[in-house]
């Protein structure tokens, strides 16, 4: 819950690139609901591993993005 509405609150901000916001948005619903599949089904490894790509790639993207291009400013 804490990496969606940290997701949101960079897509609200301006802080990152709206498509990279949206695309967090969509990997931790994405991670989510495949945390609460694996709770009640039992689903195959590489599916689990299918269903959490999304969300480390995603951190890896921002975390470079971050460190080479930092946060926009916005001028008063």
């Amino acid at each position: 819950i804490g990496s969606l509405f940290n997701n949101y609150l960079f897509y609200r901000s301006n802080t990152i690139p709206k498509a990279l916001a949206i695309f967090g948005l969509i990997s931790t619903v994405t991670f989510t609901l495949g945390s609460v599949a694996a709770l009640l089904i039992d689903l195959p490894e590489s599916a689990k591993m299918s269903l959490m790509f999304p969300l480390v790639l995603f951190e890896l993207i921002l975390g470079f993005y971050l460190a080479i291009l930092g946060k926009k400013e916005k001028s008063i």
